[in-house]
């Protein structure tokens, strides 16, 4: 992701494009992440993390299995 790409300048755009090559040709050396199940329990009928797992934290990560 390149947040704030239409304000780049050329300098700036090539930056960003030499990053996302790099990271995209090393993505088959990285590990998966493991996510939740929504069989495991994990969730409520309406999707949502049930309320005793990581408390209080509103970030992506929390989508994450341990």
């Amino acid at each position: 992701m390149v947040y704030d790409a239409d304000a780049l300048d050329s300098t700036q755009v090539d930056q960003e494009v030499k990053r996302l090559r790099e990271r995209l040709d090393s993505l088959d050396k990285e590990a998966p992440h493991r996510f939740r199940s929504l069989r495991d329990g994990d969730y409520r009928s309406t999707r949502a993390l049930q309320s005793d797992i990581l408390p209080g934290r509103t970030d992506l990560g929390i989508h994450l299995a341990d």
